[in-house]
């Protein structure tokens, strides 16, 4: 399994590429990794998480959820945070039902995120960019 993080400076965004079987560890590993890399510089930032064609989820438990919820709030503690969204790519092969299941973790967790599920990153970056203009046109 890899997660492959980078910082796409042009659009704005953090980009996360996943593939293989993914685990919750994992997931945490690697953000836990890029906000170090970055000094904190992606939070807030509207994320696009894709799954490749090959990704399946073991290991993506309520404990699994619950780890990444805990280490947002630490670094949230740290590195303040602003509104964001994110996107996931997720291949219609693949059960959504753990994507679902991480969209209502996160949108109950107190974030201020807006979180959505696609099966195409085009649709998955334009609802980002909708997300954003509706932002800057609120302020």
């Amino acid at each position: 399994m890899t997660v492959k993080i980078s910082v796409d400076d042009a659009r704005g965004i953090i980009v996360a590429r996943a593939s293989g079987q993914l685990s919750g560890s994992q997931i945490v590993d690697a953000f836990n990794a890029i906000i170090v890399e970055t000094q904190g510089k992606i939070m807030g930032k509207d994320v696009l998480f894709v799954c490749g064609k090959d990704v399946s989820f073991h290991h993506i438990d309520l404990q699994a959820l619950h780890d990444i919820r805990i280490s947002m709030e630490r670094w949230r503690k740290v590195y303040p945070m602003e509104k964001h969204g994110i996107a996931c790519v997720v291949p219609a092969t693949l059960s959504q039902a753990t994507a679902k299941l991480w969209k209502s973790i996160t949108e109950t967790s107190g974030f201020d995120v807006s979180v959505d599920i696609f099966e195409k990153e085009a649709d998955a970056t334009a609802w980002l960019n909708a997300e954003r203009t509706k932002e800057a046109e609120a302020h």
